[in-house]
């Protein structure tokens, strides 16, 4: 019975890694979701600024 105990320990403390892994992953995909949709915006208010002083330079 202590070896099936023991099993079942084994099993809740590899789904308590499994669990914090992925909530691990989840956390790192929103932050490079963040840092691509802030370089998305510098792109563009880039490319409008560049827009903006050749329109100047006209």
């Amino acid at each position: 019975m202590k070896a099936n105990s023991s099993l079942e320990c084994r099993i809740i403390e590899l789904e308590n890694k499994v669990n914090a892994l992925t909530k691990e992953k989840k956390g790192k995909m929103i932050e490079a979701k963040s840092v691509l949709s802030f370089m998305l915006i510098l792109e563009k208010l880039w490319k409008l600024i560049r827009q903006l002083f050749s329109d100047l330079e006209l």
